[in-house]
Order: C-alpha cells, then sequence, then structure tokens
C-alpha cells in the first residue's frame, strides 16, 4: 500500500464533497458521496455511558404537552431534515444537561418550553458511535460521575485494526489504514462541530453520516450517536437515538414546564411554572401550579 496515493485519494473525495452545492444536491445523491468515503472506515461503537437525557421543546401551541407523545420523536410525516436524520426518518435529540436541552432549541425571552427527564438503564446496553469529539478532550458527565475519554476511544479503533497480532509487514499495514480512518474521522468531526445558523442543508453530511448508522437496511444499525452540544459550547453531549431505542430502553422520570425569564452570553434564565414525576398510561398528570 502507498499510504501517500490512498491519502490523496480520499483527500479527493473530500474535496469533491465540499465543492457540490450543498442547497442543490439531493440527499441520495450525496449519500452516496459519503458512503463512497467511508468505504474502509471503521467507527468503533461502546455501550451508552448515560444513565439521564433530557429532551426539551418550545410550546408551538400545536402539540398537547399532557401526553407523553409531545416528548417523544416527530412521527414520520413531521420529521424535517435534522443533525443526524434525513426527512421521514425520525430520531430521538436530546442531551446530557437539562440546560443544555434548552440552549439547543433556543427559546426566547417569555417563550414556555417543555422538558423531560427520561432514565437510561444501563443493563440496556445501548451501542453508540461518537462524532465531533477532538481527541484531548475528556467529557465527564457531571449528573452521573461516568466519564468518556475519546483519546481512549480512538485508541479503541487502532486495536481494532491490529486486534489480529498480525507480524510486522502487516502491522506496519494496518496502522496506514488507520492512518486513513483518521483523516476521515477529522473530516466528520469538523462538521459535527459545526454550528448550523438558519441554514438546513447544512445538516445534509451529518445527515448521510447518521442515515449509514441509524437507518442502514443493508447493515448494522447501532442505537445512537453523540456529539458535542455546539449549543452549549461543546460543554455538554448530545444524543441522537433510534425509536426503537428510545421505545425498548427509555423510561420518562421528570417533567417540566419552564418559562424564558432573561438570557444572558448563551445562558438561560427561567423560572419553572409546572412540574410532575407522574405519567400514567401515556398522559402526563400536571401538578396544576407553580414553584
Amino acid at each position: 500500500m502507498n499510504i501517500q496515493i490512498e491519502k490523496n485519494k480520499l483527500v479527493e473525495k473530500i474535496e469533491k464533497i465540499d465543492k457540490i452545492d450543498i442547497e442543490k444536491i439531493s440527499l441520495e445523491e450525496l449519500y452516496e458521496h459519503v458512503k463512497d468515503l467511508m468505504i474502509g472506515y471503521s467507527c468503533v461503537s461502546f455501550p451508552a455511558r448515560v444513565s439521564t437525557v433530557y429532551r426539551a421543546a418550545i410550546d408551538d401551541k400545536k402539540r398537547d404537552f399532557s401526553k407523553i407523545d409531545a416528548f417523544l420523536y416527530p412521527p414520520v410525516s413531521k420529521t424535517r431534515l435534522n443533525r443526524v436524520n434525513f426527512p421521514k426518518e425520525p430520531c430521538f435529540y436530546c442531551s446530557s444537561d437539562k440546560d443544555a436541552a434548552i440552549s439547543e432549541i433556543g427559546p426566547r425571552i417569555g417563550d414556555i418550553v417543555f422538558i423531560m427527564k427520561s432514565g437510561v438503564p444501563l443493563a440496556a446496553k445501548l451501542e453508540i458511535v461518537g462524532f465531533g469529539f477532538l481527541n484531548k478532550n475528556k467529557f465527564v458527565n457531571r449528573k452521573t460521575g461516568s466519564e468518556i475519554d475519546w483519546g481512549k476511544h480512538k485508541k479503541i479503533v487502532l486495536s481494532k485494526f491490529l486486534s489480529s497480532r498480525p507480524d510486522k509487514s502487516k502491522k506496519e499495514i494496518l496502522k496506514k489504514k488507520f492512518e486513513l480512518n483518521t483523516i476521515v474521522d477529522d473530516y466528520f468531526n469538523a462538521k459535527f462541530r459545526k454550528p448550523i445558523v438558519n441554514n438546513e442543508s447544512e445538516y445534509k453530511i451529518t445527515a448521510c453520516v447518521g442515515k449509514i448508522y441509524l437507518y442502514n437496511p443493508k447493515g448494522k444499525t447501532i442505537d445512537g450517536i453523540a456529539y458535542p452540544s455546539v449549543a452549549a459550547n461543546y460543554r455538554e453531549v448530545n444524543w441522537a437515538f433510534s425509536p426503537s431505542a428510545v421505545d425498548n430502553s427509555f423510561t420518562p422520570k421528570e417533567f417540566f414546564k419552564i418559562e424564558i425569564t432573561n438570557l444572558t452570553e448563551k445562558h438561560y434564565e427561567y423560572r419553572v411554572v409546572d412540574h410532575t414525576l407522574y405519567c400514567k398510561d401515556d398522559n402526563v398528570v400536571w401538578e396544576g401550579g407553580e414553584e
């Protein structure tokens, strides 16, 4: 293997994608380009070390937040293009922190926001992949004390390449393949860290990655994708889980109804309008009073 020739091929593929008119190209055509870039690419999945997630939604007066469905992933007919999903292919977006969940939906002062806190049992053994985390970063979930070392995760990927205990010559080839893998990895990391402002088309590349992992009928699908919360200045983690993972493993634990009262340097201040721990037969039973 001539590593430089292979690197040049990858760079050419990346440059070709970046030269595409992202607004005009169809998702189906772009998907083929991204899939081609991922030939030989390996992103090792690992158990989701998360026990609590938060999902927020602005009260748009169109949903009934006394029903659990209002807090879940949207129906197929109402699912739009987003960070990791195609239209009509819903997934459940949530965050590791309540404030991050609020920041992600960008409410204005005076908006009413509904929040669901869900429990995720470790026994569910949900498998995820992570994108957008720099090698040197180590994310610690302050709520659960669990730690995700993304630098270590990179080493896991390398160990997968070398797991067959190859001889010296083959080992060198595998290390070169890992170098190629890193080029693609770094490209996707940058895309997942990119802020998207008022241009839905910018989601297309990461949505293609999401489709490959979450909605791939011809390959192994996983339960979710982790990526940093841009809205929370990369301090927290966002998760996008498949509907089946949510249906089979998530348990609603607590619900909040809040009013946004102030915004300072991307930090939202709010007052709790209503709150409940009670959900029965898919109905959210609000307490009905201010706290």
